[in-house]
Formats: structure tokens, C-alpha cells, sequence
């Protein structure tokens, strides 16, 4: 800002405000705020870049507001850890962006720009929130704002952009009723920036690669070189040494495992899989909102499955205890002849329930569901379920992909 204040305002070119905005996704906030009450900035078919914000807002206006604005510093009520995990939150809302913009570019979009600046957008409620408390909590940043508020933090930042009021272009983008495919991919990308920190090799960063892969057609791997492109790229041209922390994150990360296919023999044994279930599970309710997860262990002495862990399911419920045969023209005995998975919509699940009475289906009262048979090596592990039972929301294809592409990394070793 100091630099721009140097130069005369006939030499100004919207083109420095406008990237100075989007390296400072505060700025930014500040700008869209300004023209929130733009009914051309709220129509269905409107154009969000900064570039035309910028316009419409007016030189003059924008440097006014600017310069009143403070910058972030290391106070009595925000100390220098607080600054640092701030600044690193404002990076990877900037790797975000970078992630999106690139993947809808490889998925030959026709607009990026309103999906980039939504991507900065998502991270500043949990910014806003970090300003605002007064001592550090451990635990994921996300999950401690969704126990704060008592909502997902994909509706805080609906609300958010509601409130202040932003433009609707935005709300548009980040609603989880809306099955873009522009969507899918920006939340794909906010999501891997936000994760960084955990690894390559948890099976939700595993299935969002995978993921991505298909969306866009290339290889796990040229997807994994994005993310490294996109985080250098931040730390490179940092507005602050926060914006580096995420390429420290994945310089202490063991480099990306082949992504050519694991030969069955090779895969993750038996006797290891216990905690990658319990994570997978995990992942499958809190990152891909499944509200009934069930693991089905495979008992070889019966042939049969039986329910080791669940999410979502009351207790005392009749599939507590009861064993699920594998008998060849079932169900399950055709599901897990060998690795595979199907996405069962109502009508199917309705047709089962009355095929097999007593049966699985029928008992857990399933309506739409997806499921899928884990092997380990050639011996089969146990069935991995999941539906929305509680609301009824559908399954739709973004969600189905990514369960299987998590359920098959839990058997790749690591």
C-alpha cells in the first residue's frame, strides 16, 4: 500500500490494486464489501473478478479505504503465534485459490474467476476468528469453530457471506445444495490447502487426489505436482512469513508414493488395517459429511459380516448383533465376490429390502446408500457403508467418487 501511495494516481493501474487484492485476501474481504449492494454484482449471470470490482468501486474510493485500514500486528491481545497461524491461514486460503484456479483450467472451464476469489473468501470467518480469541486451543482449527458456533463450517461461511453482506455470486458458489461441477472442484481445493499440514498419505488427502484425477483427467501424481506448484508459488511471493508455512509442511513430508496401481499382494495386511479404519471412518463422516458410516468385518469361520464400528447408528439398534450372511445370490455375496462398490439409489434399495426380508437392507431401514467390499491382499476385510439416512439427502456423484477413492487408499500401504 505504501508503494502505491508513492506514485501519482494518474499511474496507478488497477492491475497493481487488483493483485495486491488478491495476495491479501483481508483486502479483498474489504473490497467486495464496498460493492456488496450492487444489484449487477448480485444477478445470476454476473461476472465476479476483481478486475471488475475495482472498476465499479472506483480508484479514489478504494485507496481511501485502504489507507484506513490497519495492518495485522503482533499486540498485547494477538500475539506473535497467533500472527503466524493467522498469516498461515490467509496462505493457504491463497494455495486454495491457486489449487482451483489451475484444476478448472486442466478441467477446461469457462469461468475461474469467481471460483478463485471464493476460494480466498473460505478461510476468513476462521481468520476473523482467530483474531478474536485469547488463548491458543489445540486441536484442527475447523473442527474447533464447528463446536464453537454448533454448525458445519461450510454453513458459517454461507452465513458469513449472508451477514456482511457479500455478493451472492459467492454464496452461490459455496452452498452445498448446489452440484456444479465448479463447485466440486473449488471445494476439493480449499479443502487440500486447509490440509496440508497433515499429509500426503491420510486416505482423505489420498481420495481428494483421486478425485481431482478423475475430474480433471491426469494422474494422482500430476495432481499431487499442482498442490507443490501452487504452495511454492505462495511461499515465494509472500505478503507475510506465515504464507510460507505450508511448503514447510510438505518439505517434511516423505515424497508422494507411486500412483501406479498396488499389486494385490502388496496392499496393506490384515492385521494393520484396525487404525486406518477407525481413521477412514472418520474422514467419510467429517470431511465427506456421510451421516451414517458402518464398517461390516468379514468373519471367515461364518462367512459372514458382522458390524465392528459405526457412526450415526443408535445404540440397541438390530444390526448390533446380527450377522450378515454372504450366501452366493445375495446382496452382500454378489458385493463382495471381489473389490468393488455400487451407489444403490431408493428404488433399488426398496426392491432389495422387499427381495431379501430380515436382510441387511431391510433392517437398517436404508433408502439410498453406497457401499463398498475392502479387500486386504486377496482375503476380503469387510464392507464399507454409508447413506444420509437422517435427512435424506441424496448421494450425488462428487460424493460417491470421493467415498470410493477413500475407502480404496485404506489398503495401500504406507
Amino acid at each position: 500500500m505504501d508503494e502505491l501511495d508513492k506514485k501519482q494516481l494518474d499511474l496507478i493501474y488497477f492491475g497493481d490494486l487488483a493483485n495486491l487484492c488478491l495476495s491479501d485476501p483481508l483486502l479483498l474481504l474489504d473490497l467486495l464489501r464496498a460493492v456488496s449492494g450492487s444489484r449487477a454484482l448480485n444477478r445470476d449471470d454476473a461476472t465476479l473478478s476483481v478486475e471488475s470490482v475495482l472498476l465499479m468501486a472506483g480508484l479514489d474510493s478504494v485507496l481511501g479505504r485502504f489507507r484506513d485500514l490497519p495492518a495485522i500486528a503482533v499486540t498485547a491481545s494477538l500475539g506473535a503465534a497467533r500472527v503466524d497461524q493467522l498469516t498461515d491461514w490467509l496462505g493457504r486460503a491463497r494455495i486454495g485459490a491457486y489449487l482451483a484456479k489451475e484444476w478448472l483450467s486442466l478441467a477446461d472451464a469457462i469461468r475461474v474467476e469467481d471460483v478463485y476469489l471464493a476460494a480466498l473468501i473460505y478461510n476468513l470467518p476462521a481468520c476473523l476468528y482467530l483474531m478474536t480469541q485469547q488463548r491458543h486451543q489445540d486441536g484442527p482449527l475447523l473442527s474447533q469453530i464447528e463446536e464453537a458456533f454448533n454448525v458445519s463450517y461450510d454453513q458459517l461461511v454461507q452465513q458469513f457471506i449472508e451477514t456482511l453482506p457479500l455478493p451472492a455470486a459467492l454464496l452461490s458458489l459455496l452452498d452445498g445444495a448446489n452440484h456444479d461441477p465448479r463447485r466440486t472442484l473449488l471445494q476439493l481445493a480449499v479443502e487440500t490447502a486447509n490440509t496440508l499440514d497433515l499429509g500426503w498419505w491420510q486416505p482423505a488427502w489420498n481420495s481428494r487426489l483421486a478425485t481431482v484425477a478423475a475430474e480433471v483427467n491426469i494422474n494422482q501424481e500430476q495432481v499431487y505436482q499442482t498442490v507443490v506448484q501452487a504452495t511454492l508459488a505462495v511461499a515465494r511471493h509472500a505478503r507475510a512469513p506465515g504464507y510460507a508455512n505450508p511448503a514447510r509442511y510438505l518439505l517434511a513430508s516423505p515424497p508422494l508414493a507411486p500412483s501406479n496401481p498396488t499389486p494385490v499382494e502388496d496392499r496393506l495386511p490384515p492385521e494393520l488395517l484396525d487404525a486406518v479404519l477407525r481413521e477412514s471412518i472418520r474422514h467419510l463422516a467429517n470431511d465427506l459429511k456421510f451421516e451414517r458410516v458402518l464398517f461390516l468385518l468379514y468373519d471367515q469361520p461364518s462367512h459372514s459380516l458382522k458390524l465392528r464400528y459405526r457412526l450415526g447408528l443408535p445404540e440397541g439398534h438390530p444390526l448390533e448383533k446380527r450377522l450378515i450372511p454372504l450366501q452366493p445370490a445375495s446382496f452382500f455375496g454378489q458385493l463382495c465376490g471381489k473389490p468393488q462398490s455400487i451407489h444403490v439409489q431408493s428404488a433399488v434399495a426398496a426392491m432389495l429390502a422387499k427381495r431379501e426380508p430380515g436382510g441387511f437392507v431391510e433392517l437398517a431401514e436404508a433408502h439410498e446408500f453406497a457401499a463398498m467390499a475392502l479387500f486386504a491382499g486377496p482375503t476380503l476385510a469387510g464392507v464399507f457403508y454409508v447413506d444420509n439416512a437422517r435427512s435424506g439427502r441424496p448421494i450425488d456423484e462428487s460424493d460417491y467418487q470421493r467415498f470410493k477413492a477413500l475407502v480404496a487408499s485404506a489398503t495401500r500401504p504406507r
